[in-house]
């Protein structure tokens, strides 16, 4: 009997550059992608907008349901770093189950391992104590109120929404619509009608993308600003300058705000970025001034550093939101 596994489909593998739609969403699919290296994003379209619903990474498949019948596509994939992947063709895939029945535990043993994988990313986006999750919720409740003028009608998209794209039960809606409410982000009324804070519910978004997505932001925000410079004073205190100045070159202040610890969550790739965004946003702003003799060294003083205006008011109501949001459910 000839055994075949997925190194017989070496010949149907394919490179990919960063940007590639490898397939879009209500097309019927033909085929399904093993992912031997990249990353690739998966996305929905909701009411014009798109909704981000994860990322799939090497040793994954995707559109893996094409395999099996011929529904049209649930999402759009695209590739978000130049990868390589194993094109697994959907008559080719049949045909070899057919003819090779131990092939068909190979795609069922695959099939398992990614509903494995989705359950366990389920549990860990849906779990109330992690940050990542009150993103995606609140990106969601924005985009219903942002499309629905009726409060009644806002309530049953955000609701409705949740279980689709999140697999939250409407239990589970209960408790995090109580918290959104206790958080201020939200008045529900007797009829259930939802009147959502656009405002404040757009600056939790961006102070949270900023401290907790590891995905690229061009600038630090207000408040994450206003940390750094917070932490760049204290340098010049410590360094005990005489004109209240310090120096350092590009990499020893990359390095000083890496090691801050201002976006510990992040993977540190992110972390570089968030820095180096930082850095350019205050070379530009004239925050910080290249010495005049010397390329890549700054010259960071307490009265450029004064430029910097802390949202103290935001600073304090994102805490609040946070310790409100991120609590663990008892």
């Amino acid at each position: 009997m000839t055994v075949i596994s997925l190194a017989d489909f070496a010949d149907d593998t394919v490179r990919v550059k960063k940007g590639t739609v490898l397939m879009r969403q209500d097309e019927i699919g033909q085929c399904a992608y093993f992912v031997v290296k990249g990353r690739l994003l998966i996305e929905r379209e909701m009411n014009g907008e798109n909704v981000v619903l994860g990322e799939v990474h090497r040793m994954d498949i995707v559109g893996e349901i094409a395999i099996l019948d011929d529904a049209p596509r649930s999402a759009t994939v695209t590739a978000i770093e130049d990868s390589i992947l194993i094109t697994l063709d959907k008559s080719r895939i049949k045909t070899l189950i057919r003819r090779a029945p131990h092939f068909a535990e190979v795609i069922l043993k695959l099939l398992c391992y990614k509903l494995r994988k989705i359950h366990d990313r389920l549990m860990q986006d849906n779990d109330l104590s992690q940050p990542v999750c009150w993103l995606k919720i609140c990106a969601l409740l924005r985009l219903c109120a942002q499309n629905k003028s009726d409060p009644k009608l806002i309530y049953v998209s955000f609701i409705d929404n949740l279980r689709l794209f999140n697999g939250i039960s409407f239990s589970r809606s209960k408790e995090i619509l109580n918290r959104l409410e206790k958080a201020s982000l939200l008045i529900i009324d007797e009829y259930q009608s939802l009147s959502v804070d656009l405002p404040q519910i757009n600056k939790f978004i961006e102070y949270c993308t900023e401290e907790f997505s590891n995905a690229k932001y061009p600038s630090p925000t207000p408040l994450k600003l206003s940390e750094i410079a917070q932490y760049l004073f204290n340098r010049i205190r410590q360094s005990k300058s005489e004109d209240n100045t310090i120096a350092l070159s590009k990499e020893e202040l990359l390095k000083f705000l890496i090691t801050a610890n201002l976006w510990k969550s992040l993977r540190p790739s992110m972390q570089k970025q968030r820095a180096a965004s930082a850095i350019q946003y205050m070379i530009t702003n004239s925050i910080i001034e290249l010495q005049e003799d010397l390329k890549d060294q700054f010259i960071i003083s307490r009265a450029n550093l004064l430029k910097i205006k802390g949202p103290k008011e935001e600073a304090l109501e994102y805490v609040k939101l946070k310790t409100t949001l991120f609590s663990t459910p008892k």
